[in-house]
């Protein structure tokens, strides 16, 4: 008994120490202030990335330090065909909570280079990747009728469910030649070329001057920023990453490759209310691994298209979409593609066979 008495205020003294750390909040690190996950969508921990030279909104960078000398990185969903890219004992430079650091990288054939900047607030990096080399680099024109190939598209959907149109079943795959018509009409008015850059990105030549079914328009040719599509080659697949927030930015009127970081309102007034937030979102999740485009080549001629696969995953999203027709528009097309796109999730639920192509040529 005595023993005990004697350890009680140890015993005591050690009971309070414990109950006061377990209510106490967290002693703040020294570095809480630069650590964090940064997005260009943050407004707290905002990220100002940029890829070969050009802005890349949509993306994450994790940074981490414990004693300000050396960072662990990670880059989410920044270099194609890598989700997750880490790198550990980046060397940092300065002091007083504003650091500076750089570095390189190589891995299966692909070259990489980064320089950056953070402070409480901001992370600024700089991205420089080659790619490995792959039998796409160059330019392709799109194909012409009457150049050898089947013309530049070719269209197939088999689904067991049927559209109904005017209280009429319509087999989706009785349309496709019509359609195939149409965009052997429309796609070389828009469209000349796409070009597969060294660094991963997709460009295109194309024109804005309109479509007419009827007769011949004057494009006026001009070159798509980078940033707005990438692409990685692997398992026989080219898989394209698209980046909808600069694809919605410059289609809502901006200029090309320096759109707003986060678009989160609709370009066009919504026949309903929708999320338009959401809708980014979602297809950033969607496009961000790439979307799986098969191909064959032979010779100076490749032909390239996408199945239902990659389709899916928009069967939920457009009805979101769908809200996006504007008011006020042509009536007749609102009236037909309206109660068509409510139809789509069903259809495309019900495909068995689907290809969306292309044909394309070698720039000479």
């Amino acid at each position: 008994m005595k023993k005990i008495l004697r350890y009680l205020p140890l015993l005591l003294a050690a009971a309070s120490l414990a109950t006061a750390c377990n209510d106490s909040d967290p002693v703040p690190g020294p570095y809480d202030a630069i650590n964090g996950y940064y997005r260009s969508t943050s407004t707290t921990h905002t990220l100002d990335l940029t890829y070969s030279g050009s802005a890349l909104p949509g993306k994450q960078v994790a940074f981490f330090t414990a004693d300000g000398k050396t960072a662990e990185l990670t880059f989410t969903d920044v270099v194609p065909g890598e989700p997750d890219l880490e790198f550990r004992n980046v060397a940092l430079r300065g002091t007083g909570g504003s650091y500076t650091f750089g570095g390189t990288d190589s891995r299966g054939g692909r070259e990489l280079r980064y320089t950056g900047s953070i402070e409480a607030g901001r992370l600024a990096l700089s991205v420089e990747v080659t790619m490995p080399a792959t039998p796409f680099l160059g330019t392709w024109d799109l194909a012409r009728e009457g150049s050898g190939t089947d013309g530049p598209t070719f269209l197939v959907w088999e689904s067991s469910v049927a559209l109904d149109l005017f209280g009429s079943p319509v087999p989706i795959s009785t349309m496709m030649p019509l359609l195939t018509q149409l965009t052997n009409k429309i796609l070389p008015q828009v469209l000349q070329s796409v070009t597969f850059l060294a660094d991963g990105n997709i460009t295109a030549t194309f024109s804005k001057a309109g479509i007419d079914l009827t007769g011949e328009v004057t494009p006026v040719w001009q070159q798509s920023p980078v940033n707005m599509a990438q692409y990685y080659v692997r398992d026989g697949a080219i898989y394209v990453i698209l980046n909808p927030y600069l694809i919605v930015g410059a289609a809502a009127g901006g200029t090309p490759g320096t759109q707003a970081s986060a678009v989160t309102t609709s370009p066009v007034p919504p026949t309903k209310a929708i999320d338009f937030g959401e809708i980014m979102a979602r297809l950033q999740q969607i496009f961000s691994q790439g979307i799986p485009v098969h191909y064959t080549l032979e010779g100076g001629k490749a032909a390239v298209w996408i199945d239902q696969e990659p389709i899916m995953p928009f069967a939920d999203l457009i009805p979101l979409i769908a809200g996006l027709i504007p008011e006020g528009g042509n009536k007749m097309i609102s009236a037909l593609l309206g109660p068509i796109l409510e139809q789509m999730p069903d259809i495309l639920r019900g495909t068995t066979e689907m290809k969306i192509g292309i044909n394309l040529q070698r720039a000479q």
